[in-house]
């Protein structure tokens, strides 16, 4: 659904996929989220797999699951 609606409206599209991955961003980098905020982001980052491969580059999308494995790793290997 997503995807789809970029095609018309890219602009708005890309303004609001930007603000949800720097939310879903700065969850990862937090020091204090809880396990359940972390569960949404990832679950998040999954449903936004279309708009990434749309919006962000190869380079992005790799720094953003470094990003999930070091919290996965920081938080549940302690």
């Amino acid at each position: 659904m997503i995807a789809a609606k970029f095609v018309n409206d890219e602009s708005y599209c890309t303004k609001v996929f930007k603000y949800f991955m720097k939310q879903f961003r700065e969850i990862f980098l937090e020091s204090e989220s809880s396990s359940r905020k972390l569960q949404i982001a990832v679950i998040a980052y999954g449903l936004f797999a279309k708009p990434c491969k749309l919006c962000l580059s190869e380079n992005e999308v790799k720094l953003m699951l470094q990003n999930v494995i070091q919290k996965c790793e920081h938080t549940f290997l302690r």
